[in-house]
C-alpha cells in the first residue's frame, strides 16, 4: 500500500484515530471474544469484518493480531485421531463415550492441530495496532530496496547492525548506509527480512532518518522519512538484540568491543578487541559479504596499518564469486572462531610484539601457549588415558589439571580412569 508522485515513494500510513481506530478496535474485540472457542469460529466472524473498502488495512491488523494469538497445544492431535478412528469411525459418538468425553470435546481434541482452540489473545490497544501496521508497511516498502541511508539517535543500532549480519559503510557515527536486498545477488528473502528488521531500533529514538532508494516494478523511487514527519506513526517498543557468542578460547584474551573506530574516512565497528600472542587486535565477523565489499574494507585497514581482522562466515557469500588474491587480514569461520584462528590472526598482522611470549599456568607449572597449542593438538588424536598420562608427564605437566584446562573429558572404567575424550577447543 504506497503512493509514487515524482520520484517520491511513499507507504500509505493509517492515523491512529477516527475510522482507523475504530476498525482496529473492532478486530481486537473479535480476537478477544474468541478466547476459548476455534480458530475457524474465529475467522468464520473476521470475514464480516472484511468486507469493506479498506479490506486490505483489516487483513494487515489481522496479520498482526495473529503474531498475539496463543493456541492450544496441538502436538498429540494426530496420534489421538488416529486412536479415535481405529474404532468406530463412522460413529464417533460410541468412541466419546468409551473415553468419557462428548463429542464436541473428543472432535476439538482430535482436529487440534487444524483447528486449534485459541487459549489466549493479549492486551492490544488500537493505537499501538495501528503503529504495528503503519511499522510492518514501511518494513515492506525496504524489502525493494537497493540501499538506506540512515541518521540515528539510538546507540543499539550498532549491535543491531552487527547481529542482523547487514553490509554497511559508516562515513559519520551516527550516520550508516546499508546495502539493501535488491543490491544482494542472492539470500534476497533470507537478507531482506534482516534488513527490515533494523527499521525498529532506528525510530525507537528522535532525531532519525531514513532515505532508501527503492525499485519498484520497472520505476526506481525514493522513500524518505523522518522523526519529526512519521515519528507518530510507529511504536516505540523495547528491541531486543540476542547477542551471539561466536567466540570460543581460552588461551586468546577477548572482550566485547562494539564501538565505532575511525579508519581513514570511515568507521568500522569490531565487535571483540583481542589480545592473543602478545599482540593486540581488533575482530569484526561478517554474516553476509560479497568480496568486492570486503576487498574494500580490508584495504582500508591495512593502507591505514590498522590492527583489524575480518572474519567472514563461511556460507555468507552472497556473490558467489571469490577473489583470487589472498588478502592478510581476511580469514574464514565456521559457526565458532576457536584460539587456533585468533593465534592465525595474530601471526598474519604486521605488527609488533607487545612484550615476550605469555606463559598459562597450569598447577605449579607454567608453560608458553604455543606449546600447549601443540599439546592439546596431539592429545586430540589420543584415546587411551594412559597414553594420554604418558605424553603429559614427559612435559613435566599434572595429568588432570592439564587435560581439565585443555578441555578433555576423562572416561573412568569402575575406580581407574580409562579414556580420554575432548570436548571443547581451549578457551
Amino acid at each position: 500500500m504506497y503512493r509514487v508522485r515524482n520520484g517520491r515513494a511513499m507507504p500509505i500510513f493509517r492515523d491512529l484515530s477516527g475510522k482507523n481506530w475504530e476498525i482496529a478496535q473492532k478486530v481486537i474485540e473479535t480476537f478477544k471474544m474468541h478466547e476459548g472457542k476455534t480458530k475457524k469460529e474465529l475467522y468464520e466472524k473476521l470475514d464480516e469484518i472484511t468486507i469493506t473498502p479498506s479490506y486490505k488495512f483489516v487483513k494487515g491488523l489481522i496479520r498482526i493480531m495473529e503474531r498475539r494469538t496463543i493456541y492450544e497445544d496441538a502436538q498429540d492431535s494426530f496420534e489421538f485421531r488416529k486412536k479415535v478412528f481405529k474404532k468406530y469411525p463412522e460413529k464417533p459418538e460410541i468412541r466419546a463415550k468409551e473415553l468419557n468425553m462428548d463429542v464436541d470435546e473428543m472432535l476439538k481434541k482430535m482436529f487440534a492441530d487444524i483447528n486449534p482452540v485459541i487459549v489466549k489473545v493479549m492486551d492490544t490497544k488500537p493505537s499501538e495496532l495501528i503503529m504495528e501496521y503503519n511499522l510492518s508497511l514501511a518494513q515492506t516498502m525496504l524489502f525493494r530496496a537497493t540501499s538506506m541511508e540512515i541518521t540515528f539517535s539510538e546507540k543499539r543500532v550498532y549491535s543491531a547492525l552487527k547481529y542482523l549480519g547487514l553490509l554497511y559503510t559508516m562515513p559519520s557515527e551516527n550516520m550508516l548506509i546499508v546495502d539493501g536486498p535488491v543490491s544482494i545477488f542472492s539470500h534476497t528473502t533470507r537478507y531482506g527480512t534482516r534488513f527490515a528488521r533494523l527499521l525498529p531500533f532506528i525510530v525507537y529514538k528522535s532525531p532519525w532518518s531514513v532515505k532508501a532508494s527503492l525499485k519498484l516494478k520497472e520505476d526506481e523511487a525514493m522513500l524518505e522519512m523522518d522523526h519529526l514527519r512519521h515519528g507518530y506513526y510507529f511504536p516505540k517498543r523495547e528491541e531486543s538484540v540476542e547477542e551471539e557468542e561466536l567466540i570460543d578460547a581460552r588461551v586468546c584474551e577477548v572482550r566485547k568491543f562494539g564501538k565505532p573506530v575511525k579508519i581513514g574516512n570511515e568507521y568500522f565497528l569490531p565487535q571483540y578487541k583481542v589480545a592473543c600472542r602478545n599482540r593486540s587486535f581488533y575482530v569484526e565477523t561478517f554474516k553476509f559479504w560479497s568480496w568486492k565489499y570486503i576487498e574494500g574494507k580490508a584495504r582500508m585497514a591495512s593502507e591505514h596499518n590498522f590492527p583489524l581482522i575480518l572474519l567472514l562466515e563461511k556460507d555468507g557469500n552472497l556473490s558467489g564469486k571469490m577473489s583470487e588474491k589472498n588478502l592478510e587480514n581476511v580469514l574464514f569461520f565456521k559457526n565458532k572462531i576457536t584460539d587456533e584462528l585468533l593465534m592465525k590472526a595474530a601471526n598474519s598482522l604486521k605488527i609488533e610484539k607487545e612484550e615476550e611470549d605469555k606463559d598459562v599456568e597450569i598447577g605449579n607449572a607454567r608453560v608458553p601457549l604455543d606449546k600447549l597449542i601443540a599439546l592439546r593438538d596431539k592429545l586430540k588424536s589420543v584415546e587411551s588415558y594412559a597414553e594420554a598420562e604418558r605424553i603429559i608427564t614427559s612435559e613435566n605437566l599434572p595429568v588432570m589439571e592439564t587435560l581439565h584446562y585443555l578441555g578433555f573429558r576423562i572416561i573412568w572404567k569402575g575406580l581407574e580412569p580409562y579414556k580420554i575424550k575432548h570436548e571443547k577447543d581451549v578457551r
